[in-house]
């Protein structure tokens, strides 16, 4: 995704850093904002060269379809991209199938969600809480 070289203070001393795609990462976003947030954290995964399972509040969960349908019309590799259509009680199901899977979770919503996956997934839980 991106390189870094910094030069030593000695000749042919340097220090050089290389960022890899992380992994399969998990997306749980919220009601409010449904494309803004979806979007940009969406992308965001992509561009890295992550693989995301995206999980929209289901009460919005038409708009995050709509913009997977758009990306792939795009051309964006159906492979990199998995979408999940479940209420609470399955989604906690799934996580809980899928917490050796998923290298991270980028969730926004609620902090009681956000200390129950926390727990789920060992602390490996990027978030944004209300």
């Amino acid at each position: 995704m991106r390189g870094f070289g910094v030069a030593g203070d000695r000749i042919g001393q340097h220090s050089q850093g290389i960022r890899w795609p992380y992994g399969p990462c998990g997306l749980i976003t919220p009601f409010n904002f449904p494309l803004e947030i979806t979007g940009l954290q969406l992308m965001g995964g992509l561009l890295a060269g992550n693989k995301l399972l995206v999980k929209g509040d289901s009460r919005v969960a038409l708009v995050a379809e709509q913009l997977v349908r758009d990306l792939l019309d795009c051309g964006l590799d159906p492979h990199s991209i998995e979408l999940v259509h479940a209420d609470k009680t399955h989604s906690g199901m799934l996580m809980e199938e899928l917490k050796d899977v998923l290298r991270a979770v980028q969730f926004t919503g609620s902090s009681r969600v956000a200390q129950i996956l926390m727990k789920t997934f060992n602390g490996k839980v990027r978030m944004e809480d209300r």
